[in-house]
């Protein structure tokens, strides 16, 4: 796949602090040019794209997107939800040179694929799909990599996302400054 710039938010944020950004469209496997919003239906779909889209096809989609920015330089990948787990899986590659995942919802199933670089990690402790018992397994598997665990205590699943509920400003303000700090010093050190 031939990654392609997509408009995204976040990609806009990581641009408005210096970073070149990219969100690989995913879903396009399934359904090109794909676009979800937070309504019940668009998160009906995504949930039914995501089940039917291969963690290996994604994984690949993501990695091309890796090999493509790397041509400027270090790349981080940074993912929210199935895109922090997507995120967790391209850290245990050796082709990220760093990660963060916002509440990757799937992380505790993967979480013996270590991490082969830094890798921070933010979840809520309110969050109705991600127990904190999974959070523990996770820092519990990954001892050697040792993965900075960022824990919210008043926010919930979703708690970065502005279009949501489950929004969180203060959680979502220092979880966001944590990001930038962690990509800083990072790339500084790559």
């Amino acid at each position: 796949m031939i990654p392609r710039r997509r408009h995204s938010k976040v990609c806009d944020r990581l641009s408005q602090s210096g970073y070149d950004a990219l969100a690989p469209s995913l879903f396009d496997r399934l359904e090109p040019g794909v676009q979800l919003g937070y309504s019940v239906e668009d998160v009906d779909k995504g949930r039914d794209l995501r089940s039917r889209l291969d963690w290996n096809d994604a994984l690949n989609d993501t990695l091309a997107s890796i090999s493509y920015l790397a041509q400027s330089g270090p790349v981080a990948v940074v993912g929210f939800c199935y895109g922090g787990a997507i995120a967790w899986l391209a850290a245990s590659t050796p082709h990220a040179r760093m990660a963060v995942c916002y509440y990757g919802s799937y992380i505790h199933q993967f979480r013996d694929q270590h991490p082969q670089c830094p890798v921070l990690l933010h979840f809520g402790a309110l969050d109705s799909i991600i127990p904190l018992e999974n959070v523990e397994d996770i820092r519990a598997e990954n001892t050697e990599a040792n993965p900075d665990i960022c824990i919210y205590p008043d926010a919930g699943h979703g708690f970065n996302c502005d279009l949501r509920d489950s929004f969180h400003g203060p959680s979502a303000e220092l979880a966001w400054q944590r990001t930038l700090d962690f990509l800083s010093q990072n790339f500084t050190r790559a």
